[in-house]
């Protein structure tokens, strides 16, 4: 994979964000020996993720490439590097502020302890909150988009594979998804089902599920290996 920068400077790089960012005596005494591992282990997460994406900028002709300074890159390794330090058992306050650092770069509120698919696509997720979900591969989020419980269960969404979430587009509560389905602009449902190959359109309770037009992982992903 073709980095915007050799790995040691990217490493430095976080280190800088995060002491900028939070100027505390936790951040202070970061080192860069002591990301080094984390930062390497996202890497390899977005390596996998970006050869499945058939878009300009992450993969052309077998070609993939991350660049530190494309917003969308970088949400989505923040995303990532907060799940692999999760997995890992990094400290807490190191991963809320991975996860806050996120938010104040590129308006994305998602934490750390969210299991994100390992194939996804972030198009400028500006505004877009995503809570404890259920998600399967092959999943594209823009701007705008909720995916969260109702307050009264708690209950999360389940995703299957193939989903496409449109700007303003909303997913709560107890919601089974099937796969190859996609969210209009300004949809949302609540506690609902929608079986597989379809198309949201219109707000909750007045749904109009049409047949989809396209499929998902054909139209913007490869296959996961």
């Amino acid at each position: 994979m073709n980095i915007s920068l050799q790995k040691n400077e990217f490493v430095n790089y976080l280190r800088l964000s995060l002491i900028n960012s939070f100027p505390d005596n936790h951040s202070s005494q970061l080192t860069n020996n002591h990301l080094q591992s984390l930062v390497e282990d996202t890497l390899d997460k977005i390596e996998f993720c970006f050869k499945n994406i058939r878009l300009k900028y992450y993969n052309t002709d077998n070609k993939i490439s991350f660049n530190h300074l494309n917003s969308d890159h970088m949400c989505m390794f923040l995303c990532y590097m907060g799940q692999v330090g999760y997995q890992y058992d990094y400290e807490e306050i190191l991963l809320n502020k991975i996860s806050y650092l996120n938010k104040i770069l590129h308006g994305l509120d998602v934490w750390f302890n969210v299991q994100l698919p390992d194939v996804l696509l972030m198009v400028h997720p500006i505004g877009t909150v995503i809570g404890n979900a259920s998600f399967s591969d092959f999943i594209e989020i823009h701007h705008n988009v909720t995916i969260g419980s109702s307050f009264s269960d708690m209950v999360y969404p389940s995703f299957g594979k193939g989903i496409c979430l449109y700007p303003n587009s909303s997913v709560i509560g107890k919601c089974n998804i099937g796969d190859n389905v996609t969210f209009g602009i300004n949809s949302s449902i609540i506690d609902s089902n929608i079986p597989s190959n379809k198309r949201v359109l219109g707000q909750y309770p007045n749904n109009r599920i049409i047949d989809a037009k396209i499929n998902v992982v054909d139209e913007y992903f490869g296959h996961a290996e």
